[in-house]
């Protein structure tokens, strides 16, 4: 992009996407997509600080010839970016079709760092160490953002050192670490994620976003609807519940399983899922109150079950159910909360690989009600309303993203990683300045 002079002194974003068969004639439509939609926002004629990519499948194997494209026609100073199954991009989910989405951000006085492969492959002694030497001051961090291959990362010790680090901010809440964990093909290292100019075929990498002007939103919003009581692990051996409650984890679940009404029966065959308690000292649960997790298989000679995720005895669990319109109304509600807000700059839509077209009927459904949520000429009732459409020429929020096999975003203070969510983070202006008061000791 060519230097102008009424460039914008407040943050920026944009966006494209298209589903070229080409890597690099999608490269460049998304790019000439992306520039028109800032020169009509009145955006910086200047190279955006960062690009957020997300492409299909298909284009892994180009992706170097991607960001080659990115550097030709945009010229942004960090790029960062992953490939999935599927992707998102405007009003549009590339699902079952080929697809190239980038967002695009222009951040006054923002210093960006690349938190490299190696970096974060740090053993863990050293893995805090490794990332504040690589984020530098904590002071402005705003946020972190990891993209992946699901089954090369390590979340088990780089969540918890992220949080780590970033609790040491001292901005009051820590700075949200958001991600998205995805297998780009049909084995490990089949995708390939992309770090500036270096693409990796395994492992994560990640950039820490530094400014004094930005704020970064985020929400989380699960797709499951629990049911019987909440239950405590009384046995449990590595991802295996063996007892709930002090009863055979298999019979507590049968028992709970046979007493549901004839709706949430037939929620069944979608799969049955166990809610994991984020926070053990709350008195009551609900929406909101769980990581879900997949329950993986069962073992009838020890009566146990198994899921995905490590579990121990003390833990408070509720089982959980696949709903559609829990999910869709979770959604909806949450960007109604977000009302009260000023409109986003930009947006980033992590979502689970499992809420396109096989759940909801419509791959785009949670990035349409994104854009339903964040219209600006509708009235209050209607802005966030399913089924209201958008018009081919409206402005849209300016919004890429991906279907995952895991989300990365906070809960409870920490990072962690979340699954059948979709995550939305909101890139939005801020003034404020730190605190004695938000400080931490």
């Amino acid at each position: 992009m060519t230097p102008g002079e009424n460039a914008s002194s407040g943050i920026h974003f944009s966006a494209g996407a298209s589903p070229a068969g080409s890597a690099d004639r999608a490269a460049a439509d998304a790019c000439e997509r992306l520039i028109a939609d800032s020169v009509r926002r009145g955006g910086p004629a200047w190279a955006p600080d960062l690009a957020i990519v997300f492409a299909t499948a298909s284009h892994a194997p180009m992706l170097a010839a991607v960001a080659s494209r990115l550097r030709r026609d945009l010229g942004p100073t960090r790029i960062i970016g992953v490939s999935a199954g599927a992707v998102l991009g405007g009003r549009d989910a590339y699902e079952r079709r080929t697809g190239l989405s980038v967002l695009a951000g222009w951040l006054p006085g923002a210093d960006i760092r690349a938190i490299t492969r190696g970096t974060l492959a740090t053993p863990s002694p050293g893995l805090d160490d490794a990332l504040r030497s690589a984020m530098g001051d904590i002071s402005t961090l705003r946020a972190s953002l990891i993209l992946g291959d699901a089954p090369s990362t390590p979340t088990g010790e780089l969540l918890p050192a992220f949080s780590r680090v970033h609790n040491e901010s001292s901005w009051g809440e820590a700075p949200p670490v958001l991600g998205a964990l995805a297998a780009g093909g049909s084995s490990p290292g089949a995708g390939a994620v992309l770090l500036d100019d270096e693409v990796v075929a395994q492992g994560s990498v990640a950039l820490s976003i530094h400014s004094e002007h930005l704020r970064v939103d985020t929400l989380v919003s699960q797709g499951c609807t629990p049911f019987a009581e909440p239950m405590v692990i009384t046995r449990a051996r590595k991802n295996l519940i063996l007892q709930l409650g002090g009863r055979p984890a298999l019979d507590a679940i049968r028992d709970a399983a046979a007493d549901l009404d004839e709706d949430r029966r037939r929620l069944l065959p979608g799969g049955l899922f166990i809610g994991r308690v984020i926070d053990e000292y709350k008195d009551r649960f609900g929406r909101g109150d769980f990581l879900i997790r997949s329950v993986t298989g069962v073992d009838e000679d020890l009566s146990a079950v198994a899921v995905a995720d490590l579990v121990r005895a003390g833990q408070t669990i509720q089982l959980q159910l696949r709903d559609r319109r829990t999910a869709s109304e979770d959604l909806q509600m949450l960007l109604s909360a977000q009302r009260m807000h000023e409109r986003p700059a930009g947006a980033l839509l992590l979502t689970c690989a499992g809420r396109g077209r096989e759940f909801f009927g419509d791959e785009s459904h949670d990035v349409l009600a994104v854009q339903r949520g964040f219209r600006d000429e509708l009235p209050g009732e209607l802005k966030a309303k399913a089924g209201q459409q958008i018009d081919p020429d409206e402005p849209l929020l300016p919004l890429a993203g991906v279907f995952a096999n895991a989300q990365i975003a906070p809960a409870a203070g920490s990072a962690a990683l979340h699954t059948h969510a979709a995550v939305l983070a909101m890139f939005r202006q801020s003034e404020a300045q730190p605190s004695d008061e938000g400080a931490k000791s």
